[in-house]
C-alpha cells in the first residue's frame, strides 16, 4: 500500500499544481484507478466525476466511471449513476496506453472493454 499512497500524492501534487487543465483531468483519473484498487468507491467515483467535469470527452474517465459504477452494482444510466460515456467520437489521443479502459473488478485481471459497445450509432 505504500506505493499506492505514493502514487496517491503524486496525482493529487499535481491537480493541484494543473488546476483544471488536461493534466489535472488524467491525474484523477489515476487517482481514481488507485482508490477503486484500495476498495474506496465513493472515492473513485469522485475522482472521476472531477475528470469528467474538466474534461466531458475524456474517454478514459467515462471508462474508469463505468467500472466503478459496475462494482458499485450502479450502471451509468441507472439512477445515481449520473449519465452514460459519449457514443461518439474517437478516444482522447492524450490518454496513456492503458488508461482507456476501466479498472478491472476486484478478481477479475481481464480489464473489459467498458464503452465498446459495439454500436455504431
Amino acid at each position: 500500500m505504500g506505493r499506492d499512497r505514493e502514487a496517491n500524492e503524486c496525482y493529487s501534487d499535481a491537480i493541484e499544481i494543473d488546476g483544471g487543465g488536461d493534466v489535472a483531468a488524467m491525474a484523477y483519473v489515476s487517482r481514481g484507478e488507485t482508490a477503486y484498487d484500495e476498495g474506496r468507491l465513493e472515492d473513485a467515483l469522485a475522482d472521476c466525476n472531477a475528470a469528467i467535469a474538466i474534461d466531458p470527452g475524456l474517454a478514459a474517465a467515462h471508462a474508469a466511471k463505468s467500472g466503478v459504477l459496475a462494482a458499485m452494482g450502479r450502471a451509468a444510466g441507472a439512477p445515481g449513476g449520473h449519465g452514460q460515456a459519449p457514443r461518439s467520437g474517437p478516444a482522447r489521443a492524450e490518454a496513456p496506453a492503458g488508461r482507456s479502459r476501466a479498472p478491472a473488478p476486484p478478481g477479475n485481471s481481464s480489464g473489459g472493454d467498458a464503452g465498446r459497445d459495439g454500436d455504431s450509432t
